[in-house]
């Protein structure tokens, strides 16, 4: 059993939380802590509980492909948790938004592409020297449809993206209580 020390909870209730959003910027802060691309996603998904999970995978997701799509999204590490987005989605009920992240997956030879950054790197055509510049040039030499693919991607999920807080706000009060459970030393369920 833990300390009561230990458990952070964040400063607002449902009764005074003046935006969701703000909520949501926090417990991913503290998520984000603990998702070192050197730790494996089943290593952290052990620590994350079913609602840290959903959120956690949806919010990185919909930020990374909002500002520089699924390009930049499998180029950075938060790519890896492409198949829980694809559960999250699901979960929401954004069966739509959950197709597109798929496909985006299916670009890739398998799971542990996505997963293992060396594999993923050799996958895209990455150099030693890893910048955003050459993922691009990359995608436009190595295959032009990947880069198809992903740009249709890109505006069918940008098409979609106030659903998502339609359907993540109202799921972030429901399961406030188990969002808010962080340890000072990890996530716990």
């Amino acid at each position: 059993m833990q300390e009561a020390a230990n458990i952070y909870k964040p400063k607002v209730s449902a009764e005074t939380l003046s935006s969701i959003d703000d909520l949501l910027d926090e417990v991913l802060y503290k998520i984000g802590e603990a998702d070192n691309p050197r730790t494996s996603v089943e290593d952290i998904k052990l620590l994350l509980n079913t609602s840290q999970l959903v959120v956690f995978a949806v919010c990185e997701c919909e930020r990374e492909v909002l500002n520089g799509g699924f390009d930049q999204y499998f180029f950075n590490s938060y790519g890896r948790w492409g198949p829980e987005a694809v559960e999250g989605f699901e979960r929401l009920g954004l069966r739509e938004l959950s197709q597109i992240v798929r496909e985006a997956i299916s670009v890739f030879p398998d799971v542990e592409t996505i997963r293992e950054p060396s594999l993923r790197e050799t996958f895209l055509g990455h150099s030693e020297q890893r910048t955003l510049e050459n993922v691009f040039s990359v995608f436009s030499n190595k295959s032009r449809k990947i880069a198809k693919t992903f740009d249709r991607l890109d505006e069918a999920f940008a098409e979609r993206q106030e659903e998502i807080s339609e359907r993540l706000h109202p799921f972030v009060l429901e399961n406030l209580s188990s969002l808010a459970v962080i340890s000072k030393q990890g996530l716990h369920s």
